[in-house]
C-alpha cells in the first residue's frame, strides 16, 4: 500500500508499550513525513490527532504498533494531480 503525506491512519497497540501510547494520545493519527522513496518505503511519522504528539512507524513491520489506512489525502497524491493538469491543459 502506497502512504502519502496527509493520509489518516488509525493505529492499534502490539505491546504494552504501543497499547499505552494509544491508550494516552488516542489511536488516529496523520502521516506527516515519510522516510524512503516510493518503492522502498522505511517508515512513516504520525501526528496523532489528539494532541501534539507524534511517532515513527516501521515499515512493513513496526514493533509495537499495527497499522491500517482510514482515509487518503488524494490532494497529495501525485496521479491526481497530473491526471487534473492534463485535463486542464486539454
Amino acid at each position: 500500500m502506497v502512504i502519502h503525506i496527509g493520509d489518516l491512519v488509525r493505529l492499534s497497540g502490539k505491546t504494552r508499550h504501543g497499547k499505552n501510547r494509544i491508550r494516552e494520545h488516542g489511536d488516529l493519527a496523520e502521516v506527516a513525513h515519510i522516510d524512503g522513496v516510493l518503492n522502498a518505503l522505511k517508515k512513516f511519522c504520525v501526528i496523532h490527532r489528539h494532541g501534539d504528539s507524534w511517532r515513527w512507524i516501521d515499515i512493513p513491520n513496526d514493533e509495537h504498533m499495527n497499522w491500517e489506512m482510514v482515509e487518503k489525502n488524494d490532494k497529495n497524491h501525485i496521479e491526481n494531480f497530473i491526471s487534473k493538469e492534463n485535463a486542464e491543459l486539454s
